[in-house]
This record gives C-alpha cells, structure tokens and sequence, in this order.
C-alpha cells in the first residue's frame, strides 16, 4: 500500500477530510477544543506532489498543519458577526461541514503522515518510536493513517535512548528532561524564537521538578526575555507564572508575588481563564508565603470560582487545602477542617492515590485541635509551593518560629511529603492500557493548552500523566 488508498480509509471520532485534491493529495481536519465563542479545528494536508518514503515496512509523506476556528453559532448570525467584528482577515476556509474557518494559528511544516505498507501489519506508538526516538508525537488519524511530528528523516533501529533519570521516579515512563533538552536543541538549530521560548519554559518547569530551583530559575527568566522580545504575551504570562512558582520555591516571596502580578495583569490583557485562575493561586501562595493569610484567601476565593467553572477538579483540591492552611493561619479550625474536608472528599472522588495520606494529615490536625496529642513523629517543614506535575511540590524557606508538628504545620506537612509519598507508591499505580494512552496522548496533542511535552493548565507531563489509570484532563476531555 505505498500508495495509500484514501476512499477505503475509515476516519477517527469527529475527524473530517475534503474532498480527494490533485496528485493524491489530501486534507483532514482534526478537532481539537472549544470555549463559548469558538470551536478549534488543526487542518492537517499532505504536500502536493509530495514524494512518498517507504523504510523498514513504514510508509511517509510530508505534511503541514495549521489551526484554526469555527465561531460556534454560524449561519446567517456567525456571518453577520463576522463583518460587524471585522473577523475573517486571515487566511480562512469552508469546513467539509459547510462552516466557515479562519486561521488562527502558525503553520507547521514539520510532520508527516505515516501508514504501514502492508495493511497486515499493525502499527502501533510503540515500535514507531523504536525507528524514530525523538517523536514527540504520534496520533491517529483513521484506521491505518497517524499522524507524527519529531521524526527523524532517517529511522535508525534499535531501542530509544533513555534520558536521565529521577524524575519523581517514573524514568521507566519518559523522560521529561530529555524531551525538553531534545525540543530546545530542535527550536534554536530551526531558528525558530517562539518554540525556543517554549522550549525553554518547559525545560524550567522540568529541572524545578529535578530539584535545580536556581537552574529553573534561570531558564524561565529566559523563556520570559524571549517572549517578551518577540511580543508573544501567551508564552510570556506561560514562563512568568512558572517563573513567579519557582521563585517562591527558593524562598523569594516578594520578588514572586511581583513577577505574578506581571503575569496577572498580562494575562487579563490576553483575556485566557484558564491561565489566570493559575497565576491567582500561586499569587494566593506567594501572599500566604508572606504572610498575609487573609490576601491569600481573596485571591484564593476567586481562584476557586474560575477554577469551578473550568470543570479543573485537579487545581480545586490544591486550592481547598491552601485555603485550610491559610484558616489554620487565622486560627480559624473550624473553617479550616471545612475546607481540608473538602479537599480530601474531592481527592477521593477522583480516585487520587494521596487521598489516604491527606486525610490521615487532617485526622491529626482534628487532634491536635481537640487537645488529643495527634503530633506523633513529624519531619521539619516550612512553607510548600505545591500542585507541580505528577502531584510533586517543593519546600520553600521556613517560617520561622513556626511548629510543623502542630496547627498549620500538620496541614503543610500533607504537601510537603506528597513528593515523596507519589515516588514511594509510583511503581504499584495501574497504567492504562496502549489504546486508553494513545487515545489520550492523541487528545492531548490537538489541545491548544499542550506545549508539546507538557499541559498548560495542570502542568502535568503529558506523557507520563495520560499512562496513569487513575489521571484524568483537567477541563475533561478524557476521564480516569
């Protein structure tokens, strides 16, 4: 089948093709994500005329992407809204569905369209990334057609390097670190400026989690120059709230709280909840890591509210233990039980194997505050940057004075263990099955919120979250 037969090619969910063009070229369009005004679409065409390789049983054809929107209401309204807004100045196009689109996003002339040339023979994410080890991404398309990005132009056998490990224990499921370092490699030798200030947040994120606070540091304030240099305000509000995350890791809460006001102002400007409701609970720690509990609560309350509305279940477990913590903070317990409760109750509705761990830390702090003796043996605590990917967080500077095995410090100590206690029990988690995790990755990989490596809401590796049975996206486009 080096020439691939399009007309017997059984399309995925929602995916849609225009009708067969000249020299056997095709074009797909892909469904990605939707908010109130806009449904987003990756069209996705072969080359025309674009020469077909065949290496070790794999057939390839070059191919571009771009993304683009479908204002949700079309007809005679969408129309009429498009000349009043002045929309429709990009590039656009009429959906197979008949809707109007419009370009939205930058091309990208680095994928291919890949199908087995014996349609005997399965092809699967695995023994493609066997020939290819860079690919960092692997979709499918129909029954036999995927879609991939980060090929080599010539697949080499043999098994993928590993990339370092210790990566909150889970090396044997990717290597973030090695990822980032491959795609920043990949943006500076293509001189793309915009993918290198991704590329570059994205290895900041990743040596945070590595316990490299300063070398964290280090990459974002990069990231941020960069974007800020290329006017690219998305990537800029990406790298400073990650920056304002990291600072407030080694400590340095005034110096965060300024960078997240920064990120807080700019992302209003771009108008993107999702990212704000993020930047407001890191804003809410650096307060409660200066503090000021009661600032930590308003910005946490409003938090809350967008983070509801997102349907980001993840995000409002951390934010409902903050909110215990800063109660606690007030000597307020009652509210402060209230809260860590909800927090607890929610972790175990989403099937979170630190669950236990958390309510076993807020039993304690019933004790404690009943006069019970809860405290036990407990281990040397500060203030905690919580919610990094995979559970993870980070101690920050001390407090001083402050007693981690009592009141508060038996609600920080929930955070500041969870590191450690996901690494302990990573190797007994249930994985999904190839097909759950390649349907997820898939999903992923046509989010507007993916970076590549990782999500931009949940700040989750997407390569490691979507084998974890018990994971599920955090705005719902799959479940655990």
């Amino acid at each position: 089948m080096r020439t691939p037969d399009w007309g017997n090619l059984i399309l995925g969910d929602g995916i849609l093709s225009e009708p067969a063009r000249e020299n056997n070229r095709m074009v797909f369009w892909l469904p990605a994500s939707r908010d109130r005004e806009y449904a987003y679409w990756e069209r996705i065409g072969t080359l025309p005329r674009g020469e077909i390789k065949v290496e070790h049983g794999i057939c390839t054809t070059p191919a571009t992407s771009v993304r683009a929107r479908q204002r949700l209401g079309g007809g005679l309204l969408g129309k009429l809204a498009r000349k009043l807004t002045g929309a429709g100045g990009e590039e656009s196009w009429t959906l197979p569905n008949g809707q109007p689109a419009e370009k939205c996003g930058e091309r990208r002339t680095d994928l291919l369209l890949a199908w087995p040339e014996d349609r005997a023979v399965a092809l699967d994410e695995e023994s493609v990334r066997t020939l290819w080890p860079g690919l960092t991404r692997f979709q499918p398309i129909g029954d036999w057609l995927f879609l991939v990005a980060g090929a080599a132009s010539t697949p080499t056998k043999g098994v993928p390097p590993r990339g370092p490990a210790g990566i909150s224990g889970i090396e044997d499921l990717g290597t973030p670190i090695a990822l980032a370092e491959q795609l920043l490699e990949a943006a500076r030798k293509s001189g793309d400026r915009s993918k290198e200030a991704a590329a570059l947040t994205d290895l900041g994120i990743v040596t945070m989690n590595e316990g490299d606070l300063k070398g964290a540091v280090n990459h974002l304030d990069k990231a941020v120059g960069l974007s800020r240099e290329l006017g690219d305000k998305a990537r800029e509000v990406d790298a400073l709230h990650n920056l304002g995350y990291a600072l407030l890791a080694i400590g340095q809460a005034t110096s965060a709280r300024q960078v997240l006001e920064q990120a807080l102002l700019l992302v209003r400007q771009e108008g993107d909840p999702y990212a704000e409701k993020l930047v407001l609970e890191r804003l809410g720690m650096a307060h409660a890591n200066m503090r000021d509990p009661a600032g930590a609560l308003t910005l946490s309350n409003k938090a809350l509210e967008m983070t509801r509305a997102a349907g980001d279940r993840q995000q409002e477990t951390r934010i409902l233990w903050n909110q215990a913590i800063a109660y606690a903070d007030l000597n307020q317990r009652d509210q402060a039980i209230a809260k860590a409760q909800e927090s607890v109750d929610l972790l175990r509705k989403l099937g979170k194997p630190e669950a236990s761990w958390y309510g076993a830390q807020l039993q304690r702090y019933r004790m404690d505050f009943a006069g019970l003796g809860g405290n036990g043996p407990g281990m040397l605590g500060g203030n905690v940057v919580p919610g990094g990917p995979m559970g993870g967080s980070v101690m920050t500077a001390s407090q001083t004075g402050a007693d981690p095995n009592s009141g508060p410090g038996l609600l920080r100590m929930a955070v500041s263990a969870t590191k450690a206690m996901m690494k302990f029990i990573s190797t007994g988690l249930k994985t999904t099955t190839p097909d759950i995790h390649q349907n997820r990755m898939a999903t992923c990989q046509a989010c507007e919120h993916h970076t590549g490596l990782r999500c931009r809401i949940c700040g989750c590796f997407t390569n490691v979250k979507t084998r974890m049975a018990h994971e599920q996206c955090p705005i719902g486009k799959w479940p655990a």
